[in-house]
């Protein structure tokens, strides 16, 4: 029953069936060297995020996915401005105001 229901959803729209070839191949390959010891050993377990990155930013067209992959570099690397700059703040402040400014920045 499954098989051919998958089979009719490929048959009615092959894109939808393209495009699952194409996020489970990202998968595996991501996943490999996921797995590769010297990338883990290097990295350590941050380079699961590799992997969740393809899950998250692989869409259905092409622009969608550079839309989504441009966003999400814009977006990491702005935290990670706001991130540098309130601790550059907290640090001037004084050892005494740190743990305020750390504890209210993440809220």
């Amino acid at each position: 029953m499954f098989i051919k229901k998958a089979w009719n959803l490929g048959v009615d729209d092959p894109r939808k069936f393209l495009h699952s070839l194409k996020v489970g191949i990202a998968l595996i390959a991501v996943s490999l060297f996921y797995y590769m010891r010297p990338l883990h050993d290097g990295v350590g377990g941050s380079a699961i995020w590799a992997v969740m990155t393809v899950v998250v930013v692989f869409e259905y067209t092409v622009g969608g996915t550079l839309s989504k992959s441009l966003n999400r570099i814009f977006g990491t690397t702005l935290a990670g401005f706001l991130a540098l700059g309130i601790h550059w703040i907290a640090s001037h402040l004084g050892h005494q105001f740190e743990l305020y400014i750390m504890g209210i920045s993440l809220f």
